[in-house]
């Protein structure tokens, strides 16, 4: 029944059956029920990214190696220690990706690019240092951090 229709015509029978027969109140719609259904989908095949997933791990961390948790009987060592593993990995692969830009030559170019600018007198506030971080397309914690990991 409702397989072939497109989103925008589930969204207008949708409206159209709360006017009908809901009266322009609330109750079941299937058409609503459908797109809701489609909508659930989507997200469930919707691939998660890094971030993501590095929130959910945490958010489960947080949920299972809590006091409370604990006392429960909620999680594992193994389960905990498999989050922390997992989180790890993340972190790696980030800070490889961290190293893979800031490469020595280019902290030291980047360094002195952003120098040179306060030295000219382009720096003169928040405002102005974060226009010139837009610009150049990265920030200031981001080359600190950088100047710590190649200790310069």
């Amino acid at each position: 029944m409702y397989n072939n229709l497109t989103i925008d015509q589930l969204r207008a029978k949708a409206a159209e059956y709360r006017r009908e027969m809901l009266g322009g109140g609330e109750g079941y719609n299937p058409y609503r029920a459908e797109l809701e259904r489609r909508e659930d989908q989507a997200e469930a095949s919707r691939p998660v990214s890094r971030s993501e997933r590095k929130y959910q791990i945490l958010h489960e961390l947080d949920l299972i190696s809590g006091p409370a948790a604990r006392e429960m009987g909620l999680g594992s060592d193994e389960e905990i220690a498999n989050l922390r593993a997992a989180l790890t990995a993340i972190e790696q692969e980030e800070q490889a990706e961290f190293l893979a830009e800031w490469t020595v030559q280019t902290t030291r170019e980047r360094r002195a690019e952003w120098n040179a600018r306060v030295e000219a007198g382009e720096i003169k506030d928040a405002q102005s240092a974060q226009a010139a971080m837009d610009a150049q397309g990265w920030g200031l914690k981001a080359l600190k951090r950088a100047i710590e990991i190649h200790k310069l």
